[in-house]
């Protein structure tokens, strides 16, 4: 079954069933949501897909299709699963008392760090070629902050901030090219 990505909870709701289907659903949705978990795992690949499959599953298992109008919403709700589930690792090692550094895959080791160093500078020189506007857009996103709440931020829509993105986006892939 071929369904347009901008379309597939729709088809969802009329074949719930399909596994092809699900599969197009996940493949579609997937980096949006990892993007979101590794941000909040600090770049840790192992920990961002674990929290990646718990949101879908999730979502399999919870999310009603009938409420959820479409792919944006949808992905927008797989997100902020994915939010919940790291505050909830978060809340957990707190109550073990575990600091972040004891947890391995928050390691603070000097390898880490200078994988942190080196992507800070890589940020520094793509963001020095854009202006003002583009940079405080840059740094929201990279902050976490969806693109309502930067819209909440600065005072204008949900549309012009998506679109704002885009053009950076597309801006920043041009200079890394």
């Amino acid at each position: 079954m071929t369904a347009r990505a901008s379309q597939l909870v729709d088809a969802l709701r009329r074949s719930r069933g399909d596994t092809e289907l699900w599969g197009m659903f996940y493949r579609h949705m997937h980096a949006t949501v990892f993007y979101t978990a590794y941000r909040l795992a600090q770049g840790q690949h192992a920990a961002a897909e674990d929290i990646t499959q718990e949101a879908f599953l999730r979502f399999f298992e919870n999310a009603n299709l009938d409420e959820i109008p479409d792919d944006e919403h949808a992905a927008a709700y797989l997100r902020q699963v994915a939010r919940n589930l790291f505050r909830d690792r978060m809340r957990s090692a707190e109550s073990k008392n575990i600091s972040l550094s004891e947890l391995p895959e928050y390691s603070t080791g000097i390898y880490y760090e200078e994988d942190q160093n080196q992507l800070l500078i890589d940020i520094e020189r793509l963001a020095s070629g854009l202006n003002e506007a583009e940079r405080t857009l840059l740094q929201d996103l990279l902050a976490g902050l969806s693109p309502a709440e930067i819209a909440l931020k600065e005072g204008t829509s949900h549309g012009a901030i998506r679109l704002r993105t885009h053009r950076l986006r597309k801006k920043l892939a041009e200079t890394m090219s």
